[in-house]
C-alpha cells in the first residue's frame, strides 16, 4: 500500500505541482480553482515524512490536523490548543512550513478557530458547504464537500469541480485512503484507479490545481 501511496503521490506531484504555471490562478472566473487535500501521515502504510519533504520540494502543501486526530470542540481550549500546537510544531521540527489547517472530521468551533489563527496558520478547512467563494467569506471556516468515499467514482470527483467552475469558485476535494476496494475497513477511501482517472481528467481539461495556502495568499489581502 506505502509504494502505491508514494507512487500516486509522484504523479499528482508531477501533474499539479504549483511550480508549474498550469497551476497559476486565473485572470477571471473561467474554470473552478481545485484544491486536492489528505489525511494522515508518518503511520503504517501511509507516506513518511521523507515523503512530504519530497512533495513539499516540487511545490505542494503540507498542512496541520491535529497530533491524534480529536474532536475539537469536544475539547476543553487547553487540550485544544495542545492538539493543534503540538502538530504544528512537529511539521516545523521536520523542516514543513504548515500555513493551512484541516478541522479533523470537519468540525470547528469560534474558538478553536480562534486558536487556529492564534498559533500561526491563515486559514482552517471544515466540511460542508461545498463550493467555496473568492475570496472566502471566512478563511477559518473555508468550506468544502464531504470526503471521497469507496463508493466515489473518478466521474463525481469530476463533477465536484464542474459545479465549482459552474459557480466561478473553489472546490476543496478532501481524501482519506487511497487504496483498493476491500483493502481499507473505512469506507472513507478512494480506489487509486478512481484517483488516477480524476487525475488525468483534470489535466486534460486543463483545470487550475492549487495549493489552499496559495489561493489564500493570492484573494486575501496581507
Amino acid at each position: 500500500m506505502k509504494t502505491r501511496l508514494r507512487g500516486l503521490a509522484r504523479r499528482l506531484a508531477a501533474r499539479t505541482g504549483s511550480g508549474d504555471a498550469e497551476a497559476s490562478l486565473p485572470d477571471g472566473p473561467q474554470e473552478a480553482i481545485v484544491s486536492l487535500t489528505f489525511g494522515f501521515v508518518g503511520r503504517e502504510g501511509r507516506l513518511g515524512w521523507d515523503d512530504l519533504r519530497a512533495l513539499v520540494s516540487q511545490g505542494h502543501e503540507i498542512g496541520g490536523h491535529t497530533s491524534s486526530h480529536s474532536h475539537l470542540p469536544a475539547l476543553t481550549a487547553s487540550d485544544a490548543r495542545r492538539e493543534i500546537e503540538s502538530d504544528r510544531l512537529a511539521l516545523l521540527e521536520r523542516d514543513l512550513n504548515p500555513l493551512t489547517f484541516a478541522y479533523p472530521f470537519g468540525e470547528s468551533s469560534p474558538d478553536v478557530e480562534a486558536i487556529v489563527r492564534d498559533v500561526g496558520y491563515v486559514a482552517g478547512r471544515g466540511i460542508g458547504g461545498v463550493v467555496e467563494s473568492l475570496p472566502p467569506a471566512d478563511p477559518f471556516r473555508l468550506r468544502s464537500p464531504h470526503s471521497a468515499r469507496s463508493w466515489t467514482t473518478s466521474e463525481q470527483l469530476a463533477a465536484l469541480a464542474l459545479v465549482g467552475g459552474h459557480e466561478a469558485g473553489w472546490m476543496i476535494v478532501p481524501f482519506h485512503h487511497l487504496e483498493a476496494e476491500g483493502r481499507v475497513a473505512s469506507s472513507y477511501t478512494t480506489d487509486p484507479s478512481q484517483f488516477a482517472e480524476f487525475l488525468d481528467w483534470l489535466v486534460a481539461r486543463g483545470v487550475r490545481v492549487v495549493c489552499v495556502r496559495d489561493v489564500i495568499a493570492e484573494v486575501l489581502p496581507g
